[in-house]
């Protein structure tokens, strides 16, 4: 019994204060003029919708597979500095609760609160104990943050940056694909890398890059990866086979296991995937033009998320697949 409430005390330890620190990220990046864009927790999230047409930048709530045990929030401001998200404040503040109940769970262990009954004392110290985890993880990343990126976070930062800055594709940098530290990196760190070398890849129209890209992707190990995790594989695996590389099998089994948010994917990008799914996979042209309007209609959505070169490249895809269905 003396376990089970240690344990349970550790997993709300987590959870809540997970979501004490959600609310003040919250706020603090709300005064700063940043919007909230999705909250997610275990098996709950909240999304902005830019392109619900009656009720544009509605919070709809979804439930989901496993996300990440303790809950984040992620805010956007068009053309902020990413330096304005790096605040030594949010960094101070988490070390600052981190070392808090490390030495509040030392002192339970040490007999600090003998007084209180065996059970409270458990429940207290798992309390501490997943509040000392949270706060500790939350250090980390923040720190992590001030530095300057090396390995595969290096590589994804250069995408992220000649995205960002290009005018056109031609513009974009032509990276080879990093094996080597690819090889070493932590799961979410290839996923984030394979998801922008294939973005860059596909709008230089590069299909051999695109080619080895896919493969690292199809043999990556998916083991505990959250609901989104696989949706940002599976919306690029299904699109590739549907379109680049027409396997109707392949595109149908990531098409169905990530269907529920690829469906709700209704940005151009979303869009026009699905269009290629319904023209070249299912051979049903009205789905492939009805997507393909959303698109083009999803193209004038103020979304703060969105890059001007992504938005030419989308317009310009399906402007071409909408010749195709004409003929």
């Amino acid at each position: 019994m003396g376990f089970l409430l240690i344990f349970l005390g550790i997993i709300l330890g987590l959870i809540g204060f997970g979501w004490i620190w959600v609310l003040f990220e919250y706020l603090y990046y709300k005064a700063k003029g940043f919007v909230l864009i999705t909250v997610a927790g275990i098996f709950i999230r909240w999304d902005r919708d830019y392109y619900d047409k009656e009720n544009p930048g509605k919070m709809k709530f979804s439930i989901t597979r496993l996300n990440q045990l303790y809950p984040t929030v992620l805010m956007c401001k068009k053309g902020a500095d990413e330096e304005a998200r790096k605040s030594t404040f949010h960094t101070v503040l988490a070390v600052v609760l981190a070392v808090t109940f490390a030495v509040l769970s030392l002192m339970n262990g040490y007999g600090a609160f003998d007084s209180m009954k065996q059970e409270v004392r458990g429940f207290l110290g798992g309390l501490c104990t997943g509040g000392f985890g949270l706060f500790l993880s939350i250090s980390y990343y923040k720190i992590k943050r001030h530095k300057k990126p090396e390995g595969l976070e290096a590589r994804i930062w250069e995408l992220s940056m000649s995205m960002q800055q290009a005018k056109t594709e031609e513009d974009l940098v032509a990276q080879p694909f990093d094996h080597a530290m690819y090889g070493s990196a932590a799961l979410g760190s290839k996923i984030r890398y394979l998801c922008s070398f294939y973005r860059v890849a596909e709008m230089r129209n590069d299909l051999t890059a695109m080619s080895e890209c896919i493969d690292a992707m199809t043999r990556l190990k998916t083991v505990g990866l959250t609901d989104m995790g696989h949706f940002y594989l599976d919306t690029v695996l299904f699109s590739y086979y549907s379109f680049r590389h027409k396997v109707p099998e392949l595109a149908s089994r990531f098409y169905q296991h990530s269907k529920r948010n690829i469906d709700a994917d209704t940005d151009a990008n979303g869009r026009r995937k699905l269009a290629y799914y319904a023209f070249y996979v299912l051979n049903d042209k009205e789905a492939a033009k009805k997507y393909v309007e959303e698109g083009l209609s999803a193209l004038s959505v103020d979304d703060p998320r969105q890059v001007e070169i992504f938005l030419k490249f989308e317009e310009k895809m399906l402007l071409y697949l909408k010749s195709q269905l004409q003929q």
